[in-house]
């Protein structure tokens, strides 16, 4: 009934004055998420990533040469959910405004050692275990194997690769153990 009433008033020129107000109260009794519904809802994305780091792991020891489109969207999907969840990260990827791919093709491409330092640093004062994964997340975009250098090179960045990936991975378990997902 209440519902009715309330679209009949949406709808009437008349009323905007009230249908405004009628906004603002339904959007003031609506409730936002919960910290542990914000929690629950991060531990199933570490999880569903978990699985996908360990597929990318399997496939690298197999000796596959994964895409740098695969990597790069995981990657980049990956940072965006850890900086959610880490105002520094947040700042540091969002610097001036820029997005997520604009940060990985433009600072990060040009600078890699110097940004993975940076978040290095940035795990040493807080927030250790996401900045972590965030830096070997980044470090797995530094091995991407190239289809066209010669064989011993290519096993060598799988190796690395699959070395960061395993990193990765640790800590995402470490972040799922210290039921991380707030700043």
């Amino acid at each position: 009934m209440f519902a009715r009433v309330a679209l009949g008033l949406l709808f009437r020129r008349r009323s905007i004055p009230l249908t405004v107000g009628l906004a603002f109260l339904l959007a003031a009794c609506a409730e936002p998420p919960t910290d542990v519904e914000d929690r629950a809802e991060f531990r199933q994305q570490l999880v569903h990533d978990q699985a996908i780091v360990t597929e990318f792991l399997q496939k690298t020891e197999a000796g596959v040469n994964l895409s740098d489109f695969a990597l790069g969207w995981f990657v980049d999907s990956f940072l965006i959910e850890i900086a959610a969840h880490d105002d520094g990260l947040s700042r540091r990827f969002y610097k001036g405004g820029q997005f997520m791919d604009t940060y990985l093709t433009e600072t990060f491409q040009n600078h890699p050692a110097e940004e993975i330092a940076a978040i290095e640093r940035m795990a040493e004062r807080r927030n250790t275990t996401l900045r972590m994964a965030a830096r070997y997340a980044l470090e797995v975009l530094r091995h991407i194997p190239n289809t066209k250098a010669p064989p011993q090179e290519q096993a060598r960045d799988r190796r690395d690769l699959a070395n960061a990936l395993r990193a990765l991975k640790r800590f995402e378990d470490r972040a799922l153990a210290e039921d991380i997902g707030t700043n």
